[in-house]
């Protein structure tokens, strides 16, 4: 074996042919020498990784420059970035970041939607949720019906009647006769424009843990100008296992975020566990991509929501929502209370503050706060918020009673006959309770004061009296029954 000392090492090491160095450029300045250097070395680092493997660092390449162009970038320019020497700089309107980096000069000023609800006390203004339940007890129900109020503009729990919202519903359960039967369970037909629920129903598409799927719902979305999109359910709509923390990032980063990017609130429903208490059905990560997390669960007569987990404070801990079938019609409304243990402290305080300095009942908390900081009396946003909802609640509650007083009086009348010095007062009530458009139950009252000042009875006068209650979502129709049991003996949540 032939051994080689370190002066034959450096022997061979001096034969070896050296390049002669670089002949200077005339008038080349430092930085330019620099550059030069620079793009020198880097050529050279490439050329060894192209001959240690030609065909993985071009297929690398091509790899970088498509993410970049899917990402709204220019391949050509990265590359140019890359030649870049030290301390150049690079030109802002390219850096990569650019489109989502806070503009401070306008931020403060910008005119934002104010409106913290799509839906009050169902569906948050652009943000992300999830509503999870055990089988059969009306999760899917609920939310069908929240979503076709929205769409045709009608009144449903705490949102008035007002302007249709698109909406984009992903049904991978039903068929189109359950459809069918429920919508007409809410009192929806032939003749109702439900051209704003876009309903796609066993819909194909690519995973929503997936890249192409994620992509494929935010187009879809977008095209239809949907505001709220609702995934029922989870477990049907991705390829991963539900019960992998993976599967559910993997939804997050290429379906809730591309929504949540296109500012456009999304809920996906799910199963509960075998106890609902303990959350939903599979990996505890479904609770870290949504903003609100809400367990649904039946009661004697409707159903309770408890947010077990929330980013916004505003959002309610608890809502309970009564469910009846009037005159043929389901039918959601929140039970009136203000009082007990529910409120807040001091949240009547508020809500008289808000009454003396004028703050509309239809204003956004947000600038409810405004306008009491405005007026040198500023409260916390929280309280703000719980005031706003009870002054609404106190205002629904004060039609009750005033329908109540028309129907009482229009119950008399019929009885004793016309009376003529209590006409004029019965009359009066009348005008008032007519000029609520969006209330038919003053105008049912109104109609069994006419036939009392003939002496005649009315039919509209026991349904007067069952309206008082339900002057927001309920058609006029006979007396409620209160408890789902004796409603039918289908089950309506089935």
């Amino acid at each position: 074996m032939t051994t080689t000392s370190d002066d034959d090492w450096q022997a061979a090491f001096d034969a070896l042919p050296v390049d002669p160095p670089p002949p200077p450029v005339a008038h080349e300045t430092p930085q330019e020498r620099t550059t030069r250097a620079h793009l020198e070395a880097q050529d050279w680092r490439q050329g060894i990784a192209d001959r240690v493997d030609p065909a993985t660092n071009a297929e690398l390449r091509r790899r970088i420059a498509e993410a970049i162009r899917d990402a709204g970038g220019d391949p050509d320019r990265w590359t140019e970035w890359d030649d870049e020497p030290p301390g150049d700089g690079v030109d802002d309107d390219y850096h990569p970041l650019q489109p989502y980096l806070i503009d401070w000069s306008e931020f403060w000023d910008a005119d934002l939607d104010e409106q913290e609800w799509l839906l009050e006390p169902l569906f948050a203004q652009r943000r992300s949720h999830a509503l999870y339940a055990g089988a059969k007890t009306g999760k899917s129900y609920l939310v069908l019906a929240a979503c076709a109020a929205l769409a045709t503009g009608r009144a449903f729990l705490g949102k008035p009647a007002g302007e249709p919202i698109d909406v984009l519903y992903l049904d991978f359960e039903m068929s189109r006769e359950d459809l069918r039967d429920r919508l007409a369970e809410f009192g929806y037909g032939p003749d109702d424009d439900l051209s704003r629920l876009h309903y796609a129903l066993l819909p194909s598409l690519p995973p929503l843990d997936t890249e192409a799927g994620g992509l494929a719902l935010r187009d879809a979305a977008v095209a239809v100008g949907a505001k709220f999109v609702v995934i029922d359910t989870t477990s049907r709509a991705i390829a991963g296992d539900e019960n992998d923390a993976d599967t559910l990032r993997a939804f997050y980063r290429h379906t809730g975020l591309l929504l949540k990017q296109a500012l456009i609130g999304w809920m996906r429903l799910d199963h509960s566990g075998k106890d609902a208490t303990k959350g939903q059905r599979g990996t505890s990560a479904k609770n870290d991509d949504v903003d609100i997390v809400v367990r649904l669960e039946r009661t004697d007569t409707g159903q309770k929501l408890t947010a077990t987990h929330r980013r916004m404070s505003w959002y309610p801990e608890e809502t309970v929502i009564k469910v009846a079938d009037v005159d043929g019609v389901m039918t959601f409304t929140q039970p009136l209370s203000l009082t007990g243990s529910g409120w807040p402290a001091g949240t009547k305080d508020v809500a008289d503050l808000l009454t003396t300095h004028g703050v509309p009942l239809d204003a956004s908390a947000r600038k409810a706060t405004e306008m009491l900081r405005a007026a040198g009396c500023g409260k916390a946003f929280k309280a703000v918020s719980s005031a706003m909802k009870y002054r609404r609640q106190a205002a629904d509650a004060a039609v009750g009673d005033l329908v109540e007083n028309h129907t009482e009086t229009a119950l008399e009348g019929a009885e004793r006959g016309p009376s003529a010095d209590r006409a004029p007062e019965s009359r009066a009530r009348s005008e008032r309770g007519r000029a609520d458009g969006e209330n038919p139950a003053p105008l049912q009252a109104s109609a069994a004061l006419d036939a009392a000042e003939r002496g005649e009875a009315h039919p509209d006068s026991d349904r007067a009296r069952a309206r008082a209650s339900h002057v927001v979502d309920a058609p006029a129709g006979p007396a409620e029954r209160g408890d789902l049991e004796d409603v039918d003996d289908e089950d309506p949540f089935a």
